[in-house]
C-alpha cells in the first residue's frame, strides 16, 4: 500500500503536468520539488514498490514474474519518456537530469 501511496501522491503532485507516457509537443513544467527533488520517476518508483510488495504477500511464481514485468515495462517507458523530454524540453530538461536521479537520490 505504500508504494501505491507514493505513487498516486506523486501524480497528484504533478497537477497539469501529468500523463499517461510522454506526448510529442505537451509541454508541461518541469517538476523538480516534492517527491521529484528525490527522483525523476517517484510515481515508477510507488509502482515498482507496489508489485514487489504483492510479491512479498503473496510469494508465488506469477507474481515473482509480474515484478519482471513491471520492471521491464518501467525501464523501457522511463527511456521513451526521457528521449522525448530531452527533445521536447531541451537544456531545462537536461538541467532538471543532472540535479535529480533518474530513480531515488542517495541520503547524503
Amino acid at each position: 500500500m505504500i508504494g501505491a501511496a507514493v505513487a498516486l501522491r506523486a501524480q497528484v503532485h504533478m497537477e497539469r503536468s501529468w500523463c499517461i507516457g510522454a506526448a510529442e509537443a505537451e509541454r508541461g513544467a518541469i517538476i523538480d520539488a516534492g517527491r521529484f527533488a528525490l527522483s525523476r520517476n517517484p510515481v515508477f518508483v510507488g509502482q515498482t514498490l507496489f508489485f514487489i510488495g504483492l510479491f512479498l504477500v503473496r510469494l508465488c511464481v506469477i507474481e515473482l514474474a509480474l515484478v519482471f514485468a513491471v520492471l521491464i515495462a518501467i525501464a523501457l517507458q522511463v527511456r521513451i519518456e526521457e528521449g522525448v523530454l530531452r527533445r521536447d524540453l531541451g537544456a531545462s530538461y537536461a538541467a532538471c537530469q543532472r540535479r535529480v536521479k533518474r530513480w531515488i537520490r542517495r541520503p547524503c
